[in-house]
């Protein structure tokens, strides 16, 4: 179950997300529990999954990042 620091963790690597202009178009889904940020959806590139894990992993607090974004 996911705690109120989860909740600021994945509000705060949504937030990043969102203000990346490389990611403008991708759909990621972003999720958090125990401090492991889950990343899910689509992207259009392989740079783009590796931002977005970088983004995710950059968040103090954050002390997983399983990253299952797919490229299409």
């Amino acid at each position: 179950m996911s705690g109120p620091k989860d909740v600021v963790l994945a509000q705060t690597v949504r937030s990043l997300l969102d203000a990346n202009r490389q990611l403008g178009a991708c759909m990621i889904k972003v999720k958090a529990q125990d401090g492991a940020i889950w990343l899910s959806g689509r992207v259009n590139t392989p740079g783009e999954r590796a931002v977005a894990e970088q983004i995710a992993r950059s968040v103090v607090g954050v002390r997983n990042v399983i990253n299952e974004l797919t490229v299409s």
